[in-house]
């Protein structure tokens, strides 16, 4: 595959993210935290390349969203509620974990029927996201057991050659991992500790 290097500023970048995406090819692109890899949410051809890099299906993929509204088709349950808790976190290093909607595909669940929601704090990558009209399914941008990278200098090779477009947001703010709050049950449970503190989630939740 014939990969191309675009800038983060590129005033063309979320029309040329949303003809690659409804190709159903893979985008590398920095998050606030590390640098991700994804697709398409809806096409089989980007679940396939993701799964070519990160094969064990126990570790589920992550769904990036423009804004609340295109969060909202995928949830199901007390949608209200969720809402009240995305709004104070979203965008941002958080992933949340919600009961998926009926109307989703069986398939793009979790075992559990479960998915995880993400809008990422960079402006210019929820609007390649919108531009796309899909949201997007990701993962690190790291071979299985390797490490998140923080910039392009460090991206495997191996990684790069599986996207048809990689956006240099150089290196990325936080680093480390988002944190992951289960919104399935009251109160919410924190199931991974990340960037955002414990303590700040709670006085964000309280």
């Amino acid at each position: 595959m014939s990969t191309g290097v675009i800038s983060l500023l590129d005033q063309h970048l979320p029309e040329r993210c949303a003809e690659i995406i409804r190709r159903g090819e893979l985008i590398i692109f920095p998050t606030e935290t590390i640098y991700g890899i994804g697709g398409s949410a809806l096409d089989e051809r980007a679940w396939e390349g993701l799964r070519q890099l990160k094969p064990d299906r126990t570790k589920p993929f992550t769904y990036l969203v423009a804004d609340w509204e295109m969060a909202a088709g995928l949830i199901g349950g007390d949608i209200d509620r969720i809402r009240i808790v995305a709004d104070r976190v979203f965008p941002g290093p958080v992933t949340l974990i919600v009961t998926s909607s009926e109307k989703f595909p069986v398939r793009l669940r979790n075992s559990d029927g479960s998915i995880g929601l993400r809008a990422p704090c960079i402006d210019r990558i929820r609007e390649a996201i919108a531009a796309s009209g899909v949201p997007w399914v990701h993962t690190s941008a790291n071979l299985s057991g390797g490490k998140g990278v923080r910039n392009l200098r460090t991206l495997d090779t191996a990684v790069r050659s599986k996207a048809r477009l990689t956006i240099d947001g150089r290196t990325t703010a936080l680093g480390g991992e988002s944190t992951v709050i289960d919104l399935r049950q009251f109160p919410f449970r924190i199931l991974r500790s990340g960037v955002l503190p414990e303590a700040r989630i709670r006085d964000l939740l309280a």
